[in-house]
């Protein structure tokens, strides 16, 4: 499939008919759209998806609806007495075998009114059967003949922001694989088929059990009632929960949006946040060392205080007693029984001088007393120089501490200033601060609902196997009843039936997912420049999410650049259409909006590999579209159509 024509009648800023033809030249099936920023590359995108789906997929805000009409034919409208007019797009599409397909979508305005009002609406196909033959449809078979043609679940593999393709395996997107799965295998109607089939067995053939006339057998089939009734209520609340995680996932990518789109004034924000936390944290230890040392002093104040008087004083004492002007502190009672005893216990001598003790007894009647009280009173200064001593490097060591902690202080102050400052350059960074705390809830909020999830699978499996219990009762009561015993085979048979079409929709996501996975690990290995080596296979697990595998088993998807994550993108969804065998365009609206410098080269010429298979829109800024990609582009591309815009606001292309 393929897209010929668009044109556009008063779609936002192209007023009148503005038509746009994708045609091939000499085989090439790339095409590029260039215009500045604001010029319409986007609304170009939101005009198809608008056309076949009714709604506009790559609005800057999608939750709010603002009418497509031209905003000047809007507000011309009352100075020219205009009352109605109308917007609308019409799409002319190649089909497979080189059938056409034709989608016109429009709406009329009441425009005399304050807001426009939407008076009609219309969609209508003209398509060509396999003879060739053209069919029309409009109303309510044309909304069942698109589901045919294109559903609505595959655009997500066909129409892409360009900005946002490196992140297409997101948390959000997970669903939308799903989806895209489920949708081409076809395994919804296998699913919808088993719900029918299940609530035909509950609601008439089960039923009759308990209008059987046997008590038991009517009281085991209530309960079985009852309870697939809860059943189906925890597989709501189930649904509901992941319903509320992909809605939830998606104000995640949002917010990573905010976040991620600019990750400098986040670096920024979270050191100055890291500062910040690092100077109260500080402040916090400074004031408990100042208590500490509070403490200390307050205790030893006193001694603290007249220190230096008392080792002056120590100090003089030590020298008087160096210097022998001390008197010795002898015991007069010692001398006196020398002199009767006529020994002398201090040197064990039985002749001790007699003359000289009576001249020391003489001499130191008055002086040894005071000997006596000068060394008592030394050797308590000592005592107290050596607290001194011990205090002084315990307080020492309390004000080195303390300095450690100011400068380390300091320092965040000066982290604090320097982050500061650069958040200045930046004029949202309340906002990024904001999504940063709204990411947190929202991913607190995700894990519990995957604990309510949890709970509730585990209620359900008791669920499941209390029924299962009761059937097997049923069974053996019903045995002894020969007249039931043909309802239990109709419901055996459905139940059979039921249990089949499940298992044959299993297998075929199971089937498409296998040949999806080779599919896009060979297409990837085909689009990127790195070794070969390096990957080894992709995956798709049970939760939809794609992981690319390395050497050593590893995922290494998160590895990959933002060019390289693109192609991965790529690479699935050209396998997707492959596996499916609905095989479609690709329109990728500013397509190098994530990719690197370095990258650019690369990507464009895969854009051009892969435009050999099928065919690729791309849309440019002027910016965008620099010398080195039109060397690349050159003699590759199948039109190239410029986009001007007049002092009006409004669109057209330069001839």
């Amino acid at each position: 499939m393929r897209i010929e024509s668009i044109t556009l009648h008063n779609f936002r800023q192209f007023r009148g008919d503005v038509t746009i033809n994708f045609e091939k030249v000499l085989g090439k099936d790339l095409h590029i759209i260039l215009a500045k920023n604001g010029v319409g590359k986007t609304n170009i995108l939101n005009a198809i998806t608008w056309c076949l789906y009714y709604k506009e997929s790559h609005l800057a805000d999608p939750s709010i609806s603002i009418c497509p009409l031209n905003a000047n034919i809007i507000n011309e409208a009352h100075s020219i007495n205009k009352k109605i007019d109308t917007v609308s797009v019409k799409l002319v599409l190649e089909l497979d075998d080189n059938r056409q397909a034709h989608f016109t979508r429009e709406d009329v305005y009441n425009i005399s009114t304050h807001s426009p009002i939407r008076e009609n609406s219309s969609f209508k196909i003209m398509a060509q059967n396999e003879d060739g033959a053209w069919m029309s449809y409009d109303g309510e078979n044309a909304k069942e003949a698109m589901h045919e043609f294109i559903p609505d679940a595959i655009s997500d593999f066909i129409f892409f922001d360009g900005e946002q393709l490196d992140k297409f395996f997101d948390e959000a997107h997970d669903q939308k694989v799903k989806n895209g799965i489920i949708q081409f295998t076809q395994s919804l109607y296998l699913t919808e088929a088993k719900k029918a089939i299940d609530t035909y067995v509950r609601d008439n053939l089960a039923s009759k059990f308990a209008n059987s006339g046997d008590n038991e057998i009517s009281k085991i089939q209530n309960e079985i009632k009852v309870l697939e009734t809860t059943l189906g209520q925890v597989n709501d609340e189930i649904n509901t929960c992941f319903g509320q995680i992909e809605k939830a996932q998606a104000e995640i990518m949002k917010c990573d949006e905010i976040i991620g789109g600019k990750e400098e004034s986040q670096k920024w924000l979270e050191k100055e946040k890291n500062a910040e936390a690092a100077i109260k944290q500080a402040d916090d230890l400074i004031a408990q060392k100042c208590e500490e040392i509070c403490k200390v002093t307050r205790k030893d104040y006193e001694d603290i205080a007249i220190a230096p008087s008392i080792k002056s004083y120590y100090n003089f004492l030590q020298q008087l007693t160096k210097d022998k002007r001390i008197p010795p502190s002898v015991d007069k009672s010692v001398l006196e029984g020398i002199l009767s005893d006529y020994h002398c216990p201090i040197c064990n001598n039985n002749s001790p001088d007699i003359n000289y003790v009576k001249e020391i007894l003489a001499k130191i009647d008055i002086r040894s007393t005071t000997s006596a009280l000068l060394n008592q009173g030394l050797g308590a200064l000592s005592d107290y120089s050596n607290r001194v001593v011990e205090y002084l490097p315990h307080i020492d060591k309390l004000f080195s501490e303390l300095k450690i902690l100011r400068d380390n202080r300091k320092q965040s102050e000066e982290e604090y200033t320097i982050a500061h400052n650069k958040l200045k350059g930046y004029a949202n960074v309340d906002e990024i601060g904001k999504a940063i705390g709204e990411k947190e809830g929202l991913v607190n909020a995700v894990n519990k609902l995957h604990e309510d999830i949890g709970a509730r699978k585990q209620n359900k499996e008791q669920i499941e196997q209390r029924v299962k219990g009761l059937e097997d009762q049923k069974t053996e009561l019903i045995k002894k009843q020969k007249h039931l015993a043909l309802i239990q085979k109709h419901i055996q048979f459905w139940q059979e039936c039921s249990t089949l079409a499940a298992e044959i929709s299993k297998e075929l996501v199971q089937e498409c997912k296998e040949e999806l996975e080779f599919e896009t690990f060979n297409i990837f290995q085909s689009l990127i420049s790195k070794d070969k080596g390096l990957f080894t296979k992709v995956i798709i697990d049970d939760n939809y999410k794609c992981k690319l595998l390395n050497q050593y088993g590893g995922n290494v998807r998160g590895n990959l650049s933002a060019a390289e994550r693109s192609l991965l993108a790529m690479a699935f969804t050209i396998a997707l259409q492959k596996v499916s065998q609905h095989d479609s365009l690709l329109f990728i609206d500013t397509p190098l909006g994530r990719v690197d410098d370095d990258n650019r080269s690369l990507y464009v010429d895969r854009m051009i590999q892969i435009s050999k298979q099928k065919q690729v829109i791309l849309t440019f800024t002027t910016t965008e579209y620099d010398s080195d990609v039109r060397t690349i582009l050159d003699g590759n591309i199948g039109t190239l159509v410029h986009l001007n815009i007049s002092n009006e606001g409004e669109t057209s292309i330069k001839a």
